[in-house]
């Protein structure tokens, strides 16, 4: 410091850089007012003529030191000073009383990397994953979802695309995560982050029934989403001095994200939205008092309780919404829809076939009840999925164009030859019974082929 600059040096968190980097600056001293010093932490107020009022406030490491530091700055207190440091700090140890740790937020953190490490390392996609590579690994893909998988809509949370995307969504939790989960403790902060992670992703899907999407980006804008609620709900609480560069952070972040991923091409935009509006009613629920004190059990499973009740019915309205959407699927995200359901359903089905070869041989089946038990208990799902697959229609320069062109010609000659054996058993005729039996080894044979081909 000289008589006239005041020099900072220190960390400070730069928003658009995303990390708290060491960086210097030159303060003019004469418009240095309004000194706070208490135990290690000097506060001072910056009144540049035709600018906003500008406070700082600087941790410095020692009581000595902000001592030295407050008795080298000007003494002048403007008309309207009001003492806002001590208030600031008190706060500040009494949320650090009340959630001394942030476990629940590293423990995150630590999963997300341990997850894409391991996946990295087995998949041998060190970079990044591609679409079909992320659907078998458990991304939110809304054809799969909503035919039952729901479990993507949690599991796509702990998956990240690439290393650029795990790098700045771990960022971003780092830095939001730990004052959130202090104003919030780690019981509610979970349950904000997973109600409000899913809740996006089944936002994610209702708005496009075909995405396929990961991240945790969904659950923090939730984060987001609960620091604005409880700014709302702060009731005098929190001190401006601290309330202030809270909320502005957030809603600059949030509002900064948001923009971000609408002038962008790739960006889930629904699952940010969603995050958002779901945090911001978790939070609105759970938001506490910062009061230092342990809060008393029957308070704390009131609000827990009432959470509850709300993320229940969030995700019950969302995923009566996200399925309500999957009836629009058309062209290749209704195909992956239909080979979803047909794939498990095939299995069994061609399970119960052979099945029902060895009870009638055992059982000494005559043949009317051989015939009955075929068209009671294979036909149907051969007939249900040729009428389905019939409705499909792909352009023929859809990838999965030949794909379709070969499950419809399977579905179809087998429920055909089903069929055949079926009136060959009631006809008893053993030529029909033949000709069907030849035509199913065709068949297998032929999938057999084509399963060769497309092994890579």
């Amino acid at each position: 410091m000289d008589d006239a600059l005041v020099r900072v040096t220190g960390r400070r968190f730069r928003i658009f850089i995303g990390l708290p980097v060491i960086d210097t600056e030159e303060l003019a001293r004469q418009f240095v007012c309004n000194v706070e010093c208490e135990g290690s932490v000097v506060r001072f107020e910056l009144r540049v003529p035709g600018e906003e009022v500008q406070g700082v406030t600087l941790w410095l490491r020692d009581f000595k030191e902000a001592d030295e530091l407050s008795k080298l700055l000007p003494v002048e207190r403007t008309p309207d000073f009001t003492p806002q440091l001590k208030t600031h700090v008190e706060f500040e140890r009494s949320l650090i009383a009340q959630s001394p740790k942030t476990p629940v937020t590293y423990s995150l953190i630590i999963a997300c990397v341990c997850v894409y490490v391991t996946t990295a390392l087995g998949t041998s996609h060190y970079l990044g994953f591609d679409g079909p590579s992320l659907i078998g690994l458990g991304s939110n893909f809304g054809p799969y979802t909503t035919d039952g998988d729901w479990w993507r809509v949690l599991t796509s949370l702990f998956l990240h695309a690439g290393g650029i995307h795990l790098a700045f969504n771990m960022w971003a939790l780092a830095s939001f995560g730990p004052v959130a989960e202090r104003l919030y403790g780690s019981v509610s902060f979970a349950l904000i982050y997973l109600v409000a992670g899913i809740a996006g992703n089944l936002a994610s899907v209702t708005w496009n029934p075909a995405i396929n999407s990961v991240g945790a980006s969904g659950a923090i804008f939730g984060l987001l989403g609960a620091l604005i609620a409880t700014q709302m709900r702060s009731d005098g609480s929190i001190p401006n001095s601290a309330l202030r560069p809270l909320r502005n952070s957030s809603l600059i972040f949030t509002g900064c994200a948001l923009v971000a991923g609408l002038l962008s091409t790739g960006v889930d935009n629904a699952a940010h939205i969603g995050g958002v509006a779901a945090g911001f009613l978790m939070g609105f629920v759970l938001s506490r008092p910062i009061t230092g004190l342990r809060l008393r059990l029957k308070a704390n499973l009131r609000r827990l309780g009432l959470a509850a009740v709300t993320g229940i019915l969030l995700l019950g309205v969302g995923v009566g919404a996200a399925k309500h959407a999957s009836m629009g699927l058309s062209g290749d995200g209704l195909f992956a829809a239909t080979v979803h359901w047909f794939g498990p359903k095939e299995a069994r089905a061609l399970h119960r076939w052979r099945e029902l070869a060895v009870l009638a041989k055992a059982n000494k089946w005559d043949d009317p009840t051989y015939a009955n038990r075929i068209e009671g208990e294979v036909i149907p799902f051969w007939r249900e999925a040729d009428v389905r697959l019939s409705k499909l229609d792909l352009p023929t320069t859809s990838g999965a164009y030949d794909s379709l062109q070969l499950i419809r010609s399977v579905t179809h000659d087998r429920l055909r030859a089903y069929q055949l054996f079926a009136q060959g058993l009631r006809k008893d005729d053993e030529r029909l019974i033949a000709d069907a039996l030849q035509e199913l080894q065709r068949i297998d044979q032929r999938v057999i082929e084509e399963n060769k081909t497309t092994k890579p």
